[in-house]
């Protein structure tokens, strides 16, 4: 009977291991799915930033180069 509670135990630590890990890995995959997010939403942003920044360079070298040929005439 000794052996049999002995192992009932051993049984019961283990399983107590297993939802540990269980609980560990559904933490981390929680947090790496913020993470993707948080790239997205960051990549999209800085694309959205880099696009209007290139929308202003080009409109200031077509006022610059607008002047200029007024200026040559």
């Amino acid at each position: 009977m000794n052996r049999n509670t002995h192992g009932e135990e051993r049984r019961q630590v283990e399983k107590a291991t297993r939802s540990e890990r269980i609980a560990w890995i559904e933490s981390l995959v929680g947090q790496l799915r913020s993470l993707v997010s948080y790239v997205r939403w960051s990549v999209a942003f800085v694309g959205q930033i880099v696009a209007r920044w290139r929308r202003h360079d080009l409109l200031k070298s077509s006022v610059k180069a607008s002047s200029l040929q007024r200026h040559n005439k």
